[in-house]
């Protein structure tokens, strides 16, 4: 199935910036963005501007740095607004494999397929080593 999703990293301070930034040097990130959550944010101001850019998109998958977060309790007061899909603890190859692969499946897969990149990259490397 294809779907046309647009990305959002929703993260404290500008670790998406960074993350999306990183990215770049692996694929193209057109139709993703970033938003920081920082200390003297009004969390009100960005959860609507949130709301203006899933409004926009057909498909979003909001991706977060912690699940107990700010971050994702924002994201999760949005989901009855489309369709739309969380992903907490963002790292690279997450962000990587949901960019590289957000053509070829619907949001909903997308999102599960995403966080399994993401799961299958975090290894003990000395004790995957000794296993070699």
């Amino acid at each position: 199935m294809s779907s046309n999703t647009k990305i959002l990293v929703l993260t404290h301070q500008q670790l998406g910036k960074v993350l999306l930034k990183t990215a770049a040097s692996f694929v193209d990130i057109e139709d993703c963005e970033w938003y920081g959550l920082f200390e003297d944010d009004n969390i009100k101001v960005l959860r609507c501007l949130l709301k203006e850019k899933i409004a926009e998109a057909e498909d979003v998958l909001v991706l977060t740095d912690m699940l107990s977060a700010s971050t994702t309790q924002i994201a999760a007061t949005l989901l009855p607004r489309g369709k739309i899909e969380i992903v907490s603890g963002v790292n690279l190859a997450m962000l990587i494999y949901a960019i590289r692969e957000r053509n070829f499946y619907d949001v909903t897969d997308l999102a599960e397929k995403a966080k399994q990149a993401a799961l299958e990259d975090i290894v003990n490397v000395r004790k995957r080593m000794n296993e070699e």
